[in-house]
Order: structure tokens, then sequence, then C-alpha cells
């Protein structure tokens, strides 16, 4: 991949936030990632804040028993200024949310995991105002 295509694809990303930004505002939800303290959820939290510097801006961990998991969460979010919350699930809470993904054609694991996450973030945070 050449010079020129990179600067393309990060234009088309940062053009995607903006527009996703935008759509946030204009209808008043909440800006909020789910934050691992992985180097994906930390590069798209400092994206959001370089776009947005002042904007209020929530992060949700999702842990299991091990308080470790979180760590690295709760640093990016200190860093980058984030109203963080943290929720700490258990296999049986897990296994509760599979009814979640019935019929979504979900067939990889990551997959369904991730989208059992994604509803347990949003139960986390009062998503409206």
């Amino acid at each position: 991949m050449d010079q020129a295509a990179v600067v393309a694809m990060q234009d088309c990303f940062l053009d995607d936030m903006e527009a996703i930004l935008a759509e946030a505002a204009s209808t008043g939800q909440k800006r909020i990632v789910m934050l691992s303290g992985g180097s994906d959820s930390f590069l798209l939290v400092a994206v959001l804040r370089h776009l947005l510097p002042d904007a209020p801006l929530h992060t949700v961990t999702i842990r299991g028993d091990d308080a470790r998991d979180a760590e690295g969460a709760d640093a990016v979010a200190a860093h980058f200024r984030t109203v963080h919350a943290v929720r700490r699930v258990t296999v049986d809470e897990i296994i509760a949310h599979l009814e979640l993904v019935r019929g979504t054609g979900y067939q990889r694991t990551t997959k369904v995991f991730s989208h059992i996450c994604y509803h347990l973030a949003l139960t986390s945070c009062d998503i409206a105002g």
C-alpha cells in the first residue's frame, strides 16, 4: 500500500468519525466507547478526544472476576478525561445474555461475545441523557 492510499484511508476514517459524531450530537445521544484498554479502543478514544477536545465522552469496560482486566482501561479513561464505568459480569450473566443474540446471524464466538458486551455496556450507562 502506498502513502497516498494510507492518507486516503486516514481521511475516510476521520470523515466517518465526524459524521457519526454529528449524528450523535443531533439526536442528543451520549458518545460511548467500549474501552478494553487495548490498542483498538485506546485509538478510538484518542481520536474522539482529538475531534471533541472538550465534549463529554463516556467509556465502559466490561470485565470478569480479575480486576487486572480493567487496569489499562482505567488508565486510558483517566488520561483522556472520560466518564468511565466498569461493569463486572459473571459467567452466569453472560450465559443469560445469550438469548439476545439468538436469531442475529452471528456464527463466530467472538462476534457473539462482542454483541453481549455491547448490550451489557448499554445497560451500564443511561444512553439517553
